[in-house]
Parts: structure tokens; C-alpha cells; sequence
């Protein structure tokens, strides 16, 4: 099987602190935007090369300049969060509007929300707390049709650059969904042909149109959307290899009552951060569960020192433990800073193991939904097509 490997992409470019490099808004080019009824975020033509990387003027417009709104551009502004200064827009005097114009890699596909921050402290991101209240006064940018529901709750907006790789996704799920129960499991099903796709972390799915998704593209897998639970439970149940063959077992065994026949192995098994290690884990202890498995910005930090070392699965692996013998597609965001290097390193060593040659790719984006639902399908493609 020769699955595809993609090259490493170069860091994006970032002004002091971390933050995305910003241009002056003048007056007369926020009215000519917002006078246009152009879909916002606006990007200037033309791109800056630097360090490797074409970058584009993005501008984001708020009408409503009486309260303090920031951009939260997912990873790209959760990686500075103890100041809402460089992401804040200003007021424009005379306009009612309030913007900014960020320079952004022109690949990128981000999810954001504009975030009304008026009464907070500049620091409100010290804490865990504080930051989750700027997620939740988030809201979708009202002049932008390119939105999804988000994992905290409400809808999120996603800026696609002029060069990203995925641009497209439906706004309508299929009809045909059947769902099953059993004490903290729950899947949800959409039948199709023999071969079976399961997708941990099904909650957050539910709402993305995956099956819309993989059907336009002519993938016709029955697909298994598995509920992974919250907080506590949902580590508990994707960190631990003996948990995780259990989880995707119970799965199993619901999707085949549903559907009148027998499953003992999934063709595919997906997951997203706790759930690509999870699907790592299978790989690499329960084999004969799966036949291949898709690992998106998978969480290899788990048990290990500290959030960019290597966890405990890492190293079973460098030790010479775990099966390597399935194929494996991993992607990963390059917005995504410590995981970026874990993930390399996890296709690294499978590679240096002997492992079927792994599929391997970056995406200019973060920890986020509106890339995964797109390279969730086109990893899928590349293996039934291997």
C-alpha cells in the first residue's frame, strides 16, 4: 500500500509576541468593504512572501463600535492569550465600524469568532476560566455564509485563504442516520456499503455533515459516529489502550445490531486530538479491531513529562513495543506548535519501525474542526483508494 507524504510546511511568520503580523486599516478602505457587501473576512489581491510562506491582507469588520470586539482565530490567538490587545479591532472613527487587517498564510483554513470583550480585563486569558468566557461571548461573524457549530457550543465562522486546500464542505447532512445506546455509549450510524468507517468523539461530529461530506466525494463506507463523552470520561476512554479496544469494540457491536449483521473489525478508525491517539493506540494494541486508521492532530503528549515531550505511547514505540503492521494517514496543523513536532515524530518513528509506509500531512490551520471534517474525507479517499 503507498499511501502519500506531503512535505513539512514553514512556520508562519508572526509579529512580537507571537501574534499574526497586522497592517493599519484606513478609514476609506473599511467604508468601500463594508459598502460592497464583500463577504468578510475581505483579502486585499496580491500576497508577501516571507520566510517561505505567501501571506494575504485579511480584514475583519464589526458594525458596532461602541463595545470592544476582538478576532479569535482558533490557535492563532489562543497561543497569546494573556493579552487581547493585538487581536482587538478598532473603533474607525466616523464609520460605526470597527476592524483590523491581519496578515495570514494564504493557505489557511481557520475557524474564528468575533468576541464582544467590552468590561474585561486585558488579561483575561491568564486563567482557564477567563478564557473560556471570550469563547463564549464568541459569535459568527454575520457577513460571513462559511460557518460550524463549534465543540463548546454555539457556531463559529471559517476563513479559507485564497490558496487553501480544501475550500468547500455541505451545509445539509444526509437523511438515514440511525442511532443506539448502551449505558455511557451511543453511536450513530449511516449506512452504507460493506466497508465501515468509525469516528470517535461523535457529539462533535453530529453536527459537521460528515456524511454529506464523504458522500459527495464518492466515499459510500458505512459510516459510525461513536460518542466519546466530556471532560473526565472522554479522557478515561481514548487515553488508555486497553479503554480505547473496549470503546471501539461496544461500538462495534451497536453498529451491528443496528444494521442485522456482524462486525468484528472497523475498515477505518478515525479521531481528532485524544481521539487520534486513540486511534494510535488501536494501531498499535488491538491491530485486529482495524485495518487502517486516520490520525488527526493526534494528542502524543498523554502521560508524558510535559505537553511537548513524549508520552507514554511514543515511547512503547521508540522501546520497540506495539504492532506497526496497519497503515496509518496522520495529519496535523502547522498552527498547532508543541503537537507539530509530536506528530512528526510519531510518523518519524513508525518509519523507522518498519511500518507500512505511513501517509503523512500538514495543514496550514489549528486544533480545529474546519480542517479535520475536510482531511477526515480526503484520508479516507487516499486509503480506499490504496
Amino acid at each position: 500500500m503507498k499511501l502519500q507524504r506531503f512535505p513539512e510546511l514553514p512556520m508562519t511568520p508572526r509579529g512580537p509576541g507571537g501574534w499574526p503580523l497586522r497592517l493599519p486599516l484606513a478609514r476609506e478602505t473599511a467604508e468601500k468593504i463594508w459598502d460592497s457587501q464583500a463577504q468578510l473576512p475581505w483579502v486585499a489581491s496580491g500576497r508577501r512572501r516571507t520566510a517561505g510562506v505567501d501571506l494575504v491582507a485579511a480584514t475583519f469588520l464589526v458594525e458596532d463600535d461602541a463595545r470592544d470586539w476582538v478576532v479569535h482565530l482558533t490557535n492563532i490567538t489562543d497561543r497569546h492569550r494573556e493579552a487581547l490587545q493585538p487581536s482587538r479591532l478598532s473603533r474607525i472613527p466616523g464609520t460605526g465600524l470597527a476592524g483590523g487587517t491581519f496578515l495570514l498564510p494564504a493557505d489557511g483554513i481557520v475557524s474564528y469568532r468575533l468576541a464582544d470583550v467590552t468590561g474585561l480585563p486585558e488579561d483575561i486569558g491568564h486563567t482557564r476560566q477567563g478564557w473560556r468566557e471570550v469563547h463564549r461571548r464568541g459569535i459568527a461573524d454575520p457577513r460571513n455564509p462559511m460557518r460550524m457549530p463549534t465543540p463548546l457550543g454555539g457556531q463559529a465562522s471559517i476563513w479559507c485563504g485564497p490558496a487553501a486546500v480544501w475550500r468547500h464542505w455541505p451545509e445539509t447532512e444526509l437523511p438515514g442516520w440511525v442511532e443506539k445506546s448502551l449505558g455511557n455509549h451511543t453511536v450513530r450510524v449511516l449506512p452504507g456499503d460493506e466497508r465501515v468507517l468509525v469516528v470517535f468523539d461523535g457529539e462533535a461530529w453530529q453536527g459537521l455533515c460528515l456524511g454529506a461530506g464523504l458522500r459527495r466525494e464518492g466515499i459510500e463506507h458505512t459510516v459510525v459516529l461513536v460518542d466519546s463523552g466530556q471532560g473526565d470520561l472522554r479522557e478515561a476512554q481514548l487515553t488508555n489502550p486497553d479503554a480505547v479496544g473496549e470503546h471501539l469494540r461496544v461500538a462495534l457491536r451497536l453498529a451491528g445490531e443496528l444494521l442485522g449483521r456482524s462486525i468484528p473489525t472497523a475498515d477505518v478508525v478515525a479521531g481528532q486530538s485524544f481521539g487520534g491517539l486513540a486511534v494510535a493506540w488501536l494501531l498499535a494494541t488491538h491491530p485486529t479491531l482495524l485495518r487502517a486508521g486516520v490520525v488527526q492532530s493526534g494528542s502524543f503528549w498523554h502521560r508524558g513529562q510535559d505537553r511537548d515531550q513524549e508520552g507514554e505511547l511514543l515511547q512503547l514505540l521508540r522501546r520497540g513495543g506495539g504492532v506497526v503492521s496497519r497503515p496509518v494517514v496522520i495529519q496535523v496543523g502547522a498552527e498547532e506548535d508543541s503537537l507539530l513536532p509530536l506528530n512528526r515524530q510519531y510518523r518519524d518513528v513508525l518509519c523507522q519501525r518498519g511500518a507500512p509506509q505511513p501517509g503523512y500531512r500538514e495543514v496550514r490551520g489549528g486544533h480545529d474542526y474546519a480542517w479535520w471534517r475536510c482531511g477526515l474525507v480526503a484520508a479516507v479517499a487516499e486509503l480506499a483508494s490504496a
